[in-house]
């Protein structure tokens, strides 16, 4: 078995690779070579935590496995990640562990990268002005997804924490962003042609009137039951794009259009593996608001490990260890 330590991974994979890897993996779901089985995400009373676990495979490249972890939401007072996950990847022909790798960094790449294929299939090519809602570990990530699909010139910052925001302005200066601005949400919305928000939040953080039509919205913070970043009066005159129609109406942002996950999808609603298997195309109209309301599925994290683990063996990285 090989494992592959946090700070390894951090040095395998690009963000473009990481988009590229998310595109695969969504192709294989459409053609029904890729399959996510049940998630177990429970909350851990009375620890301020979530436990999680997404498992599935993807015939196409020939790949088994699951991711493990979760939220622990105090972690950052003893100078740790409040995101905690490994993943481990199995042989498919003999069910034995070939590798565990940290998941920590790649669990942020890959959650990124999708917001970026999004962001591709769903905007004009010339969109170049971003609002974060949220300055977070997950901004940064998100910001250089943007960036990789979209020429972004302008970026608008919204967080409760002026530090977080601060030094995420910092980094987007580094990554040649030379127009940015730290603003209320409301600001932010109104002025950004992409917006992506990337919080915690239970209560609607982006509403209905603050969005011009055109807009491209990936709601990433909501993915668990009771979570809720976007005015549901939006959603329901957006449209929206899930990765998962079942997952994402019981924990992402569609939890608000209170319908039965057990029936089809509601006419605004559309999967992205059906875009990435150019089955369907948006938008119709430039004038369309669209969401992405994105949970994360087990073949993400199965791409993203599978690709550090294909780089690691042909760099010769990684630790190679006898169970």
């Amino acid at each position: 078995m090989i494992v592959i330590s946090e700070q390894e991974a951090q040095t395998l994979i690009s963000m473009d690779d990481a988009i590229a890897a998310m595109e695969a993996a969504f192709l294989s779901l459409f053609v029904n070579e890729a399959f996510s089985f049940p998630v177990v995400r429970e909350a851990l009373d009375p620890q301020p935590a979530v436990f999680g676990v997404k498992s599935g495979r993807d015939r196409k490249s020939d790949t088994l496995g699951l991711k493990v972890g979760g939220y622990w939401s105090e972690n950052h007072k003893n100078g740790k990640s409040n995101h905690q996950s490994c993943t481990l990847l199995l042989n498919t022909k003999n069910g034995e562990p070939a590798a565990l790798l940290s998941s920590n960094y790649l669990t942020g790449l890959r959650t990124a990268a999708i917001a970026g294929l999004a962001t591709r299939y769903l905007t004009e090519p010339y969109a170049s002005s971003l609002a974060l809602i949220g300055a977070g570990g997950q901004a940064l990530f998100q910001l250089k997804a943007m960036l990789a699909v979209r020429p972004i010139r302008k970026l608008f910052i919204s967080s409760r924490s002026l530090p977080k925001a601060e030094k995420l302005a910092a980094e987007a200066t580094e990554l040649g962003v030379a127009d940015i601005s730290i603003v209320s949400a409301e600001a932010a919305c109104r002025e950004a042609s992409i917006i992506t928000t990337i919080t915690p939040s239970s209560e609607p953080v982006v509403f209905t009137e603050w969005i011009s039509p055109g807009t491209h919205i990936n709601a990433v913070g909501s993915d668990t039951r009771g979570k809720k970043e976007l005015d549901p009066l939006l959603l329901t005159k957006s449209v929206i794009v899930v990765d998962n129609w079942l997952q994402a109406s019981k924990l992402g942002e569609c939890q608000s259009l209170q319908v039965d996950q057990r029936e089809a999808l509601p006419n605004n609603v559309y999967l992205l593996s059906s875009l990435v298997g150019h089955d369907i195309a948006l938008k119709e109209s430039s004038e369309d608001i669209t969401v992405f309301d994105s949970t994360g599925l087990a073949i993400q994290d199965l791409a993203i490990a599978r690709l550090a683990l294909d780089k690691a063996i042909s760099s010769n990285r990684g630790v190679n260890l006898e169970l």
